[in-house]
């Protein structure tokens, strides 16, 4: 169904929801795709979305694994937390091979523990062959073409089940799924994989090997930096999670400048994956921390909805955490601490500084710092609205409690505001309200209008690269105890 046909019927969902006319909305449901309705979801507030829910699962298990298999991972294990062990059976029963793959290992241990103890008497082969193996074998057929196997099989096993198994069909398993002693899913590797690996290596060997060269040319002669996940805990007990870039030829002996950069969205996620600019910064000599503070997606609903009607709050305390955990590892020069971050990263960096002076610097770039004006500028007015329980014209408290333009007067950060002068998500009206008070303030600042550039500084290449630069340009000025002697000051 186009777009513009659901938000049709947002309004018309929730009145019946809040009405409690079950039997209406559930004929509404019914006459819906579970794509369609899994869109509607987002658009209700959680207790409108347990109802629809609830009511999908009476309707039959498989109407409510086709709205799982629509959702996304996080917002799906949220729902089935709540049900009881038999309902999440029944409901797991019913999902393709892959879906199951992805739910299960997201729910939390112990419920999916019960849930596949529920289920190992069942008739559901496809679930019970992704996540366990008869114990005489190397592995069980899950699907016509999907086979899954245990980690420490040597390949020459693996293919030996293989054969035992499908004999002639073995050219129709594209999949083969590893798990560990646990049953849990580990890995995916290839049948092409499978039949040019060495037969004494294990599985897990297997998965871990590489396949492809692609980049040597661009990285012939160059040594990336180190890259370390990582697990914190802020000071409220919540448990976070993020990754440490390190410079290349690091020595834990030295100390190092610190840059924390911060995702925006705020609803997105970091994923640990190669990143250019991060390698930039690391071989210029800083360790780079970012993380996944309270609002980031993948760690499950009441992680993402913590800072619901709070934006920003207790994101704070976990992106505060992440820097004690690296400066307690002892290489951090604590004189030299940065913070910058875009769009939610820009709002974030620019309420880290108006909270705390432990940074020498900060980067903030197309940031949000006045809630109230941002929703008349901005070209998402609707979601800004979503941040607060009422309008500002009927109380304007919340807006103004999480506008980091109402700390502005704690600054001590020398502050580099970095926007496109065409953006129209976070306009530069933003930046120029928080530049404005800076200079009133006294505060070391500089505003960088980027021409040729919408939402973000970086979408053209040169904006891009000018923005590295620009960041390390100013970071490399100040320590805690103020502006530094540079080169450009000595010409």
């Amino acid at each position: 169904m186009p777009r513009q046909q659901i938000s049709v019927l947002v309004d018309p969902l929730r009145k019946l929801l809040r009405r409690g006319a079950t039997g209406n909305t559930a004929n509404m449901l019914r006459k819906l795709h579970a794509a369609d309705v899994a869109r509607l979801i987002y658009f209700l507030n959680d207790e409108q979305q347990e109802t629809v829910f609830s009511l999908m699962l009476r309707e039959a298990p498989g109407r409510a694994a086709d709205l799982v298999c629509e959702l996304d991972v996080p917002v799906a294990v949220g729902f089935l937390s709540d049900l009881p062990d038999a309902e999440v059976a029944s409901i797991i029963a019913e999902l393709d091979p892959d879906d199951a793959a992805e739910i299960i290992p997201a729910m939390p241990e112990e419920q999916a523990e019960r849930v596949l103890d529920l289920m190992k008497d069942s008739a559901s082969e496809p679930v019970e062959g992704l996540l366990s193996y008869e114990e005489e074998t190397a592995g069980r057929i899950m699907s016509p073409e999907v086979f899954a196997l245990e980690e420490h099989v040597p390949v020459a096993d693996a293919i030996a089940a293989l054969r035992t198994s499908r004999s002639e069909e073995l050219e129709m398993v594209f999949y083969l799924y590893v798990v560990d002693d646990r049953r849990h899913l580990v890995g995916v590797c290839s049948l092409r994989e499978l039949l040019l690996a060495d037969p004494a290596e294990n599985l897990d060997e297997v998965m871990n090997s590489r396949l492809t060269s692609v980049n040597t040319d661009v990285l012939t002669g160059k040594t990336l930096g180190d890259h370390e996940e990582i697990w914190f805990e802020a000071s409220d007990g919540n448990r976070a999670h993020g990754w440490i870039v390190r410079p290349p030829d690091f020595d834990p002996e030295k100390k190092y400048p610190l840059l924390m950069e911060i995702h925006g969205g705020p609803f997105g996620m970091y994923v640990g994956a190669f990143n250019f600019s991060y390698q930039v910064f690391a071989a210029n000599g800083f360790v780079v921390l970012y993380t996944n503070p309270r609002g980031s997606t993948g760690y499950g609903e009441a992680f993402s909805q913590a800072i619901d009607h709070a934006y920003p709050s207790v994101d704070y305390l976990d992106l505060m955490a992440g820097v004690d955990m690296v400066v307690a590892e002892g290489y951090i020069d604590e004189k030299r601490m940065y913070v910058g971050g875009c769009s939610g990263g820009g709002l974030l960096s620019s309420w880290v500084i108006g909270h705390t002076d432990r940074f020498a610097a900060a980067a903030v770039r197309c940031p949000v710092t006045n809630w109230m004006s941002m929703a008349g500028t901005t070209d998402i007015p609707y979601f800004m609205f979503s941040f607060f329980d009422k309008p500002f014209w009927e109380d304007p408290t919340d807006w103004l409690h999480h506008s980091s333009l109402m700390y502005v007067g704690n600054v001590k950060t020398p502050t580099a505001i970095m926007t496109g002068e065409q953006d129209m998500r976070t306009p530069m009206a933003q930046s120029e309200e928080y530049y404005a008070a800076l200079k009133t303030l006294g505060v070391p600042t500089r505003l960088l209008r980027f021409n040729d550039q919408y939402h973000g500084t970086g979408t053209k290449p040169s904006n891009y690269m000018r923005t590295l630069l620009y960041m390390m340009s100013w970071y490399n000025r100040y320590t805690i105890d103020g502006e530094v002697e540079t080169k450009e000051d000595d010409e």
